[in-house]
């Protein structure tokens, strides 16, 4: 990635003075992993609706149960000119035997969502309670293309604060 890039990429072990992720991200960790992946994508279904809360919580999961090394990567704001990038760097990450979980923006209002989303081996569709309409969820999971999504989690308006 480049010098100054918006997107980041964290990893190495959770600090101990961070709390233990809830056992609900646990469960939602061990049920994505029944499909092998290499890279995983948290794709919101509502604009306005981060993934970052998600897609931290799940890579904080793989770094304290995983077998393999994993990285968060938050691609949200991602602008164009940083897309190579991102999918580069998730390559590189990939190909020395890490697990990438990436937090996107909503694809539906950031088109630079969809390529790095499908550059990704799984998704997960991240939908606020109350707040999405089922057409929407639809048309993300029709932009990024139906076969990368194992499944959805659902968000508590406010909880990802």
């Amino acid at each position: 990635m480049r010098l100054g890039s918006s997107v980041r990429a964290e990893g190495g072990p959770v600090p101990a003075a961070k709390p233990l992720p809830e056992a609900r991200w646990q469960q939602v960790w061990f049920a994505a992993l029944r499909r092998p992946w290499s890279s995983l994508v948290l794709v919101p279904a509502h604009a306005g609706t981060p993934a970052l809360f998600a897609a931290e919580a799940l890579a904080a999961v793989g770094r304290l149960h995983g077998q393999r090394p994993s990285r968060l990567v938050n691609a949200e704001a991602a602008a164009l000119p940083e897309v190579d990038d991102v999918v580069k760097s998730l390559g590189a990450m990939t190909g020395r035997g890490e697990l990438a979980v990436v937090a996107v923006g909503c694809p539906l209002v950031q088109a630079t969502s969809i390529p790095i989303a499908r550059a990704c081996d799984a998704g997960l569709l991240v939908v606020p309670l109350g707040e999405s309409r089922l057409a929407d969820a639809r048309r993300a999971i029709d932009l990024v293309g139906r076969e990368r999504f194992i499944g959805a989690v659902t968000l508590a308006l406010g909880e990802e604060r």
